[in-house]
């Protein structure tokens, strides 16, 4: 999960190249991802999420999202300023390539109902197809799997992608990332 919001500041740069920022924030589950964090970390609990605690990464959740169950979410939270500036959502994923895609195109059809088509999509592995699931899964697990739906929003973007951690763990990612807020959020780590 960490990873996930490692991967979320560096999303900025797509963003940006998608042009103006807007001032209105992108929405997670209608919360505007944007404001105190602590306003923030207790409208997410009233969407019937369990906060679990802080770490310097922000607010940790568990809860069902989307209909699925046992989901690990972060909210990021600037260091200095205190305001949320992205959400990660990490699905609970099956180890194998079918659940993993499965929970990904299930999660882009009901994007693709809320947003219409996306902004970009990106599904290939490198070197091309591997053939079977099985080798499909491995490709995921090694990195080489770039499956991504960007949806721009007023001010950010949502991001829909299949992941892998630090530990190769692969999953299903849905992170929302409001671009003001997280350009605060890498002024404020550097004056640290």
């Amino acid at each position: 999960m960490k990873k996930a919001l490692v991967t979320l500041v560096l999303l900025v740069v797509s963003v940006l190249a998608f042009g103006q920022i807007k001032d209105e924030p992108t929405k997670f589950l209608g919360i505007p991802v944007d404001g105190d964090a602590k306003e923030f970390v207790e409208k997410v609990k009233q969407k019937g999420f369990t906060f679990t605690g802080y770490d310097k990464n922000g607010a940790h959740f568990k809860g069902t999202f989307a209909g699925y169950p046992n989901c690990e979410i972060i909210a990021g939270i600037t260091p200095k300023s205190n305001l949320a500036w992205a959400v990660a959502v990490d699905f609970e994923t099956p180890d194998n390539w079918q659940g993993l895609y499965s929970m990904y195109t299930a999660a882009k059809k009901q994007l693709e109902k809320e947003y219409g088509p996306a902004d970009m999509v990106q599904e290939e592995f490198e070197g091309g197809d591997p053939g079977s699931d099985a080798q499909r899964y491995t490709e995921v697990e090694i990195g080489r799997c770039h499956y991504n739906t960007i949806y721009k929003t007023g001010n950010g973007l949502i991001r829909l992608c299949i992941h892998t951690d630090e530990d190769n763990n692969p999953s299903t990612i849905l992170a929302y990332l409001n671009a003001i807020n997280q350009m605060k959020f890498e002024s404020e780590q550097q004056d640290d």
